[in-house]
């Protein structure tokens, strides 16, 4: 019986943490998985010298490894590690007890008694800790330690093969001195400079092959045309259609460019993110030279229904489109997700050899030969924090004996196209991922609808950009590029959820919001808001009768506003701030008027009140923005200007008024007739607190507040109800 070959790629992936306008990375993650999961992989190969793999190295986690590397660059984790722990402030050891711990807590942090140790005392469910009032119960030496841990326990199984300082300072445990701290974080930047040449010079010398994805990680067919979500989708509600071909191309180019230039070749295979695939991607993908792409078997049997997976699976495809072609290779799905998801839950030994046996019935049910391939395909980095001991054990149980046995022949992909000239055709490529093979991760729901729909409106603005230099758009497209990433739009709607939901959606909403200000245009109100929960109802008390206040600014007598709508303002606003500015909102109407009164919080203890700004947005059925300057400061009559939209980006100025006041509260009114309203029209606000160009605070923060423009029979309804 002739040798199976033994295909793996490990998918080397983090998104783009990067504010390019600030210099700095706003998560730490791809600094922590490098002194992890990618300096492990490569480096363990050189204790096997016949085993051959193939790494996938995603562009943009080439550009922020390389970025930490060689510049001097910081992300928050970094800066409060290097804060002297006697040094930091309330806000500061607030944020050190709500992120340090964000590491697998049996494998990373309970081996480590200190570590295991400030977690019990930090407490185990945050939402039932309050850590301003914890924090106080933790010593300054109890902060050190903290900023010591939350980054030695990432260091892989060969970084401290290869630094024995790192064990040294593990064993050590507890009273770690700031010079310590300094040491650890320049052993991260040791190791983490020698992440990208080992894989370098590892393919060099041939013993790998490395191979690359879409720049940014986007789903391509979804930036070529959303509508493609319809083929596998078709119940599914999409958004407005985003389609823009040239930069599903522009992805793939600069990728292999960019791949080039760092690695000195161009790579010959490529993963398109997730898996996904449609049949318009093939001559893009042939015209920029790569040979092969690989996906999911579900993939193959929604293309080939009928296929054998014995007889199917493990070979080499060809597809063609348009008179273009590449080669195509299907994982084996059983094999990878039992690496990525169950073998962790086992001894190596038990793992390692119930992998290979599955290698065995392969080849015995397949017959071997030259022809069979079986491609084994999955995350190689995130997999190894669920391993005990980072997944070495395992790795040393598998490759030792692929590289051994003569019944198996470890292989990259390109090798066995270069070896096995036989292809099988492939009629027909479904359009879909390597998760369900739809695409139901990255869009249909609300949130990632509105992401698309947000990403569109941003893209259509950038395409009618004028009098700017191809120099300044080539940097306003890129910001696009990482807009149309697939994390931001993974982390959207009811699959996924992390403790970083928050954060993700900022970074999204920062790169759309980089277009405008890089463009020197003013930024749409809507991305100052939150997508995340955009269709949770807020709760709120609806209007129960007219009203018809007087617009003076004081809260004359109760029942003025007593049969208004109120929302309550959250008594914590983002990012822990101690400021606030609105306590509730109030909002009512008659026939004819909308009505709206904003109870500040204590306003004496804030500052430069005088340049506070108040806009209040609304939306469905019509783009209206109301701004209002100095609104806190005293005045029985205050100017607002009233700005129009048609499409949410581009806001024409309209009629001013002057039926606004604050005296101790907030009063506003306007005539539904300057709103382009009728009755029963749903209509949808929001209230924000601005200060320059810098947005203070939005209420509500998920979602918004609605109500309906009443009929005449309107209190007779309610007084029914």
């Amino acid at each position: 019986m002739k040798p199976l070959h033994v295909a793996f790629l490990w998918h080397m992936h983090q998104p783009y943490y990067k504010d390019n306008l600030k210099n700095r990375f706003l998560m730490p993650w791809v600094r922590l998985h490098a002194i992890k999961g990618y300096f492990d992989m490569i480096d363990l190969l050189q204790e096997y010298p016949e085993m051959k793999v193939a790494f996938n190295l995603v562009p943009s986690l080439i550009k922020q490894l390389l970025d930490y590397a060689e510049n001097e660059v910081s992300d928050p984790f970094l800066d409060l590690t290097l804060i002297p722990a006697g040094d930091l402030t309330p806000s500061q050891k607030y944020d050190m007890l709500y992120n340090f711990f964000m590491a697998h807590w049996s494998n990373m942090i309970k081996p480590h008694p200190r570590y295991w140790e400030l977690l019990v005392k930090r407490g185990f469910k945050m939402e039932s800790v309050d850590l301003h009032q914890t924090s106080k119960f933790f010593q300054t030496k109890d902060f050190r330690d903290l900023q010591a841990w939350a980054n030695l326990a990432w260091f892989g199984y060969r970084s401290k093969k290869k630094f024995p300082e790192i064990t040294e300072l593990i064993q050590k445990g507890k009273d770690f001195t700031d010079p310590d701290i300094q040491r650890i974080i320049a052993l991260q930047k040791e190791i983490i400079r020698q992440v990208i040449p080992s894989y370098q010079e590892a393919w060099q010398k041939d013993k790998i092959e490395l191979t690359t994805s879409p720049f940014y990680h986007p789903i391509l067919p979804l930036v070529y045309n959303t509508d493609f979500a319809k083929r596998c989708l078709p119940q599914s509600p999409l958004p407005k259609k985003y389609s823009f071909p040239e930069d599903a191309q522009a992805q793939i180019q600069k990728a292999i460019q960019y791949f080039e230039k760092v690695f000195h070749r161009k790579p010959t295979g490529l993963w398109p993110s997730e898996g996904s695939v449609c049949p318009e991607l093939i001559p893009l993908l042939s015209q920029a030279g790569i040979q092969w792409i690989a996906t999911d078997e579900e993939i193959l049997s929604h293309s080939v229904p009928l296929h054998d997976k014995g007889t199917d699976l493990f070979k080499a495809y060809e597809v063609s489109q348009d008179q273009n072609s590449v080669n195509i290779f299907f994982r084996d799905r059983g094999l990878s997700d039992l690496i990525g998801f169950t073998y962790s839950q086992n001894s190596p030994q038990r793992s390692a050899e119930d992998f290979l046996k599955h290698l065995h019935q392969i080849q015995q049910y397949t017959g071997g030969g030259e022809e069979v391939i079986v491609p084994i395909i999955l995350d190689g980095e995130n997999a190894w924090e669920h391993y005990p001991d980072g997944g070495e054990g395992f790795l040393r149980r598998i490759y030792d004996p692929l590289s051994q046995d003569r019944d198996f022949i470890p292989t990259t992909f390109t090798d066995y196209l270069k070896k096995s000239t036989k292809r099988k055709i492939l009629p027909h490529l479904h359009t879909g991922s390597w998760i369900h093979h739809d695409f139901d991760i990255w869009i249909g729901s609300e949130e990632e609808n509105t992401a698309w729909e947000y990403l569109g409106k941003t893209r259509e603005f950038v395409k009618r950009l004028q009098n700017i230099s191809d120099e300044e758009k080539e940097k306003i497209l890129e910001q696009i590029y990482i807009a149309q990433g697939s994390d931001w739009f993974w982390w959207y709607g009811d699959d996924f959820s992390t403790d970083n939901d928050e954060e993700f959606d900022r970074l999204f909403r920062l790169h759309l919001e980089a277009c405008y200000k890089m463009a020197r245009q003013e930024i749409p109100e809507y991305l100052s808001q939150s997508i995340l929960g955009i269709k949770t109802e807020v709760a709120t008390q609806k209007p129960i009768g007219f009203i018809q206040p007087a617009i003076d600014g004081k809260n004359s007598h109760f029942y003025e506003w007593h049969e208004a709508g109120l929302f309550l303002a959250p008594t914590e606003t983002a990012m822990h701030r101690s400021e606030k500015y609105i306590n509730k909102i109030f909002f009512g109407f008659d026939l004819h008027t909308l009505y709206l009164r904003i109870d500040p919080f204590k306003l004496s203890h804030l500052k430069h009140l005088d340049l506070i700004q108040m806009n209040i947005s609304l939306t469905k059925p019509h783009e209206y923005k109301i701004v209002i300057p100095h609104a806190f400061k005293k005045a029985q009559k205050k100017k607002f200007t009233l700005y129009s939209s048609e499409d949410g980006i581009i806001f024409q100025k309209g009629k001013e008024s002057n039926t606004a006041a604050f005296e101790d509260t907030f009063e506003f009114a306007i005539p539904f007739t300057d709103l382009n309203l009728k009755e029963s029209d749903e209509v949808k606000f929001r209230v924000s607190i601005s200060q320059g160009d810098m947005v203070q605070e939005i209420h509500p923060k998920f979602g918004w507040i609605s109500f309906t423009v009443p009929t005449k029979d309107f209190e007779m309804e309610m007084w029914s109800a």
